[in-house]
């Protein structure tokens, strides 16, 4: 009876080993995956660039228009004009 739980504990140590192994291989492809993503990532912000444009609207008899909005088509970029137009 001795010797049967004694198989059983190398069965179960071997297979607690197996796992932990499975585990540690596992886990470090997520690392390996997530450093290639930020790495990605980097290189994209490295190729944005911002560029400021200015504008005066203004309207039929040269008056600035205050408060108009204006926005970059296609995009969401924009803004309002001030007292100037």
């Amino acid at each position: 009876m001795n010797e049967d739980h004694k198989k059983r504990g190398l069965t179960h140590s071997k297979l607690l080993t197996a796992v932990a192994i499975s585990s540690l291989l596992l886990s470090s492809g997520n690392v390996m995956a997530a450093q290639t993503a930020s790495n990605d990532s980097q290189g994209v912000q490295e190729q944005m660039q911002s560029i400021s444009v200015t504008v005066t609207v203004v309207d039929t008899k040269g008056e600035p228009i205050i408060g108009a909005n204006v926005i970059e088509k296609g995009t969401t970029n924009g803004g309002i004009t001030d007292l100037n137009g």
